[in-house]
């Protein structure tokens, strides 16, 4: 495996996502959001590549700027889409993803071993990334360093990631040795072979089942005025929780594989949609179980 072939999984990991029909909420080949389509995510894609790649190629000679190559991927995305915010939570799972994978070790280990060689550099062009993103939900952090819109003096980035990883499931994943997403991926290489796109929904269901989003606990929060994401989230979280058994009710149902478990799947979409409702956090996690998949094709230790 090489910088180019990692680069390329990064991007294929998106394709296949964002096209798993129907992922209850959020964007497939059927239905978009009020400011985001399909086709919009097509064109975000490819501002995967480049970051991955060279994360890949950097850690392979050393330590990967991981804040900076995050930041240069924003900026490919919103060229590639005219502003849109695509891809941000995928690339701040694969871009370190890709430079554990050049180490050639235990992911988890390797990634620890990325995160651990950031600086308060890359935390700072993290902040960057977001803020230039123009994320909705992102809010504001009360008296705290860690608030990426005033973030005078930041920590180290796996400081500023732990720190976070209280209300963000993404920072979570990272911090942890991706965990979800490596659970995941078992679902997805179970039915690869048979059904692609029943494999990215039946991930994507499975992610969304086992922890509440995120996302969609931020946003419900928000919505009820709270600023800062750690009361948002907090304010929020029925609301995730209730989607959460929602999706374990369709996978009970049996899921894509089932006619029963289908239409509650497409049901689900709709009510969703119809309540602004996107748990987003597990589309980025779905993405990235998909790549370490392909991944672990290619000979790396995903799962130790």
């Amino acid at each position: 495996m090489d910088s180019w072939e990692a680069g390329r999984i990064a991007v294929e990991a998106s394709l296949l996502e964002v096209s798993g029909t129907p992922k209850p909420g959020n964007v497939h080949r059927l239905a978009g959001l009020p400011d985001l389509s399909y086709e919009d995510f097509l064109k975000g894609a490819p501002c995967l590549f480049e970051p991955s790649a060279r994360a890949y190629a950097e850690a392979s000679k050393g330590r990967a700027r991981v804040g900076y190559l995050i930041k240069l991927g924003v900026s490919l995305m919103l060229k590639a889409t005219g502003g849109k915010n695509t891809h941000l939570g995928t690339l701040i799972l694969a871009v370190p993803t890709s430079a554990a994978a050049a180490l050639g070790v235990e992911l988890g280990e390797a990634l620890m071993e990325v995160l651990s060689a950031c600086t308060s550099e890359d935390s700072a062009m993290l902040a960057e990334a977001i803020r230039a993103s123009g994320s909705s939900v992102v809010g504001e952090l009360r008296d705290s360093k860690l608030d990426v819109w005033s973030m005078a003096q930041p920590p180290p980035l796996l400081e500023l990631l732990e720190e976070a990883s209280s209300w963000d499931m993404l920072c979570r994943e990272l911090v942890k040795g991706l965990p979800a997403s490596r659970s995941a991926l078992k679902v997805y290489a179970s039915l690869a072979s048979v059904d692609l796109n029943a494999a990215c929904v039946h991930t994507y269901l499975t992610i969304l089942a086992s922890q509440p989003d995120t996302h969609v606990a931020r946003k419900a929060g928000m919505r009820l005025g709270y600023r800062d994401p750690r009361d948002a989230v907090e304010a929020g979280m029925p609301v995730a929780r209730w989607v959460s058994e929602y999706a374990r009710r369709v996978l009970d149902a049996g899921g894509l594989l089932a006619p029963a478990g289908r239409a509650l799947a497409w049901r689900m979409d709709r009510e969703l949609r119809s309540r602004g409702i996107s748990p987003g956090a597990s589309a980025d996690l779905t993405a990235l179980s998909i790549m370490l998949y392909t991944l672990s094709k290619r000979g790396l230790p995903v799962l130790g």
